[in-house]
């Protein structure tokens, strides 16, 4: 037994147990207050039982799989319960979001599939991209334009989402079109959308003095259409001539969130509609007055998405449009790495499910926070000391033993980012 547990686990059973073979409740407390800093009796109780199976202890098996269990996860498992208010406007929210869903690899030749969409909607991501081009025979198609990747029949994708989209939460799931149909294919996928999704889409505001969208929680298991209209941007409610043109009536009429380009709040001085949202790319972003963006996103909504020349499929670190209120961050999720790992963690909170307010100082209309210059120090109440003690590691791949230390950083906007590593002594042979 002894052979499957590490030795460091075996040291910290050893000092605790009164033998090698039970660990007693008594003892079980004592480790749980000296070690782990918890006192919760009850929780206590409840854990022991648990694990301890039908003996009358915990054996250093169980002790083991207490140690690597989800109980004893750095991550609080009451935040995997929503928790948040969920009925404030949903721009006051960061939601989950997806960049060219349908593609399994990189941007050039890879696969695009309906199963993606699937995939990922099983994550709990509740924004998901829709790249919309005509097909040959009259039938409009998934696919990344002007490159290699083939081509997904839009149909099967509406059908894949209709399957599952609220498999993992309830809350709204978006729809981002990005859409280079003639109109009468436009006119097809309106229709389509219509026999997948039916009363599941959310139709559009038509109340011109509304100043807030409705929460996550009034469009609960509602689907949400962002694209153009035909309404001229606005207040004024007037058709414009020129997108009556470009964008289908047919699908123009259960568009939710309409694609506006981005403009400042100096610019717009509030003559923007609550449903009108921006899509702007990370080089974009990285060019935007970061005050002036944070301004915008607290009345109004925007997505941000990885540049062009990430052929690869990499991804730009999700702080650069968190930070500045950007409530979707848009990721290439079939791409493994550090954006992706920090994204699964930062939507962990709130119950996972897609959707988490935003800072306050990020809500309020009146705000002056710029995370470009911010550097307020917190109060003391507020500060909080983290320390790490490296153990041991497990399933370290060989390749990488070379290097004998672990970073520990702190992501965050520019005056909260730290970066820790330990010294190289671990002996990882």
């Amino acid at each position: 037994e002894t052979f499957e547990v590490h030795p460091e686990v075996v040291k910290l059973f050893q000092k605790h147990a009164e033998n090698d073979h039970l660990l007693s409740f008594k003892q079980f407390v004592e480790f749980m207050a000296s070690e782990q800093q918890e006192h919760d009796h009850d929780r206590n109780l409840m854990l022991f039982t648990a694990f301890k199976g039908q003996e009358s202890g915990l054996t250093l098996k169980r002790f083991d799989r207490f140690i690597n269990s989800e109980y004893n996860n750095i991550f609080d498992q009451k935040y995997k319960k929503v928790y948040q208010d969920m009925n404030l406007p949903m721009n006051q929210y960061f939601i989950e979001s997806s960049h060219n869903t349908y593609l399994e690899g990189n941007q050039w030749n890879s696969f695009s599939t309906a199963e993606m969409y699937t995939r990922v909607l099983h994550t709990g991501c509740r924004c998901i991209e829709l790249d919309c081009w005509d097909g040959d025979d009259g039938i409009p198609v998934i696919y990344h334009g002007h490159t290699r990747t083939p081509k997904v029949k839009f149909e099967a994708v509406v059908a894949a989402i209709s399957k599952v989209p609220f498999s993992r939460s309830p809350y709204p799931l978006i729809l981002s079109l990005e859409n280079h149909c003639s109109i009468p294919q436009q006119t097809i996928m309106a229709r389509i959308f219509k026999q997948y999704f039916g009363d599941l889409i959310a139709m559009p505001i038509k109340d011109m003095t509304v100043e807030a969208l409705p929460s996550p929680e009034d469009l609960r298991h509602k689907i949400l259409i962002k694209n153009k209209t035909i309404i001229a941007r606005g207040k004024s409610g007037t058709i414009d001539p020129i997108l009556v043109t470009k964008v289908s009536p047919e699908l123009s009429e259960i568009v939710f969130l309409k694609s506006v380009p981005y403009l400042p709040p100096s610019q717009t001085k509030g003559d923007m509609n609550v449903w009108e949202m921006s899509a702007i790319s990370e080089l974009t972003l990285k060019k935007t007055a970061s005050d002036e963006l944070v301004k915008h996103n607290t009345r109004q909504m925007t997505r941000t998405y990885p540049k062009g020349t990430r052929v690869d499929s990499s991804n730009y670190p999700p702080f650069w449009g968190w930070e500045m209120g950007c409530q979707m961050v848009a990721l290439n999720y079939q791409t493994p790495s550090k954006p992706m790992y920090i994204n699964e963690a930062f939507f962990l909170d709130n119950g996972k499910l897609g959707y988490k307010l935003k800072p306050k100082i990020m809500r309020d209309p009146a705000t002056t926070y710029d995370p470009m210059t911010y550097s307020q120090p917190a109060r003391k109440s507020l500060v909080k000391k983290i320390i790490v003690k490296v153990m041991s590691l497990r399933r370290y791949p060989k390749e990488l033993r070379e290097y004998k230390d672990i970073e520990v950083s702190i992501a965050g906007i520019a005056n909260d980012h730290k970066s820790f590593k330990t010294p190289p002594k671990l002996d990882l042979n």
